[in-house]
């Protein structure tokens, strides 16, 4: 019997009870949405056309990575790719790639990570420096960024020098610094809503089971179904984490604290986890949380992405061929075991799977 056939049989058998489970699941939610005055942590966004930013300076910056493993070694390629435009205008690119081997091991995909890391950051400072624009965005939470996990390699230092410089660049030109991420795991926003509010037993354990993207399209489709023309943001929060301010300043040298929204710029349109850097908190982070989801918002109304349109540009030129990383990686091999013709062709140019008689399963 074919490997179909089974799913085909067993998605038979299974339908019925996993569409109770999931209903019982989505049930607890709602009850959840019934006790709770989440809506009182919502707010909806008042989004201009987008022609009324015509003329302000974006940039974004995404980045790129292939690895292969040979030999003992991992070669990787990656790249960086900036998106500079004023709104209503072409834009142009900004672009670098770096390509390498490292001695293949436990932190070998780290290492590729923090060099990938290094590169965007650079690439972002570039266009601090040169393009000025208004706004920066940054593919990934800046909170998770300067928070991660340290290791002892010259990788990590270097992308920590990277990161203050890109930092200090910002600052110096003016540049709002804003963090963007399709986050699909954080519970920072559920920890800080489940501190503020009384939740029984049940409760809890729902939101324990759920992370703030599906708690924020639950409220969505729940509250707020009736209006298909929605731009809605949390209020801002600084999510509970494992570092503190002092821990980040201490083993980062980076100093600011980092309030958070969760952002929705379309009803259907997956939620956003953005955060910007703020030297302190007792005035002003309301405003600017404001003007930095207003903008957003204006330039993530495509129905084809709902996503901020210069990221998306960034992101789409960074995307990294499977087809150049294999190709790299054949160059290297046929460098490396020039002299070894029999010996290369028996680990590398003959793979079991060649051999492996079609159509099985």
């Amino acid at each position: 019997m074919s490997y179909y056939r089974l799913w085909s049989d067993k998605i038979k058998q299974r339908r019925e009870e996993m569409s109770r489970t999931m209903e019982m699941i989505h049930e607890g939610i709602d009850g959840v949405l019934d006790e709770v005055r989440f809506e009182h942590l919502v707010e909806r966004i008042n989004t201009k056309p987008v022609k009324e930013y015509h003329g302000t300076k974006v940039a974004a910056v995404d980045g790129g990575e292939g690895a292969k493993e040979l030999a003992g070694s991992m070669i990787y390629l990656i790249r960086a790719s900036g998106f500079c435009s004023e709104i209503g205008k072409e834009g142009s690119f900004m672009r670098d790639l770096d390509l390498g081997a490292v001695q293949n091991g436990r932190q070998a995909t780290a290492k590729v990570q923090f060099m990938r890391m290094m590169l965007e950051t650079r690439t972002a400072r570039k266009a601090a420096t040169e393009y000025k624009p208004e706004y920066l965005l940054i593919d990934g939470s800046l909170l998770v960024n300067v928070e991660i996990d340290p290791i002892n390699t010259d990788e990590y230092k270097r992308y920590l020098n990277e990161l203050r410089l890109m930092f200090a660049a910002c600052e110096k030109n003016g540049v709002q610094l804003v963090g963007v991420s399709e986050d699909s795991s954080s519970r920072g926003l559920i920890g800080t809503f489940m501190e503020k509010e009384g939740l029984s037993g049940r409760s809890i354990n729902v939101m324990k089971a759920i992370n703030d993207t599906a708690l924020m399209q639950f409220h969505v489709y729940k509250k707020l179904y009736d209006n298909k023309k929605l731009s809605i943001c949390t209020k801002w929060f600084i999510p509970s984490s494992n570092r503190s301010r002092e821990w980040i300043k201490e083993h980062t040298g980076i100093d600011y604290y980092f309030p958070t929204v969760y952002f929705m710029p379309t009803k259907f349109g997956r939620p956003m986890r953005v955060d910007f850097p703020v030297k302190d908190l007792k005035s002003g982070v309301s405003d600017k949380a404001k003007e930095i989801t207003e903008f957003l918002s204006a330039i993530s109304q495509n129905p084809a992405y709902d996503y901020p349109f210069p990221l998306y540009m960034a992101h789409q030129d960074a995307e990294m061929p499977a087809e150049l990383t294999e190709k790299t990686s054949m160059l290297m091999e046929k460098n490396v075991f020039s002299g070894w013709l029999e010996e290369y062709m028996s680990m590398y140019g003959r793979k079991r799977r060649d051999s492996r008689p079609k159509g099985l399963g």
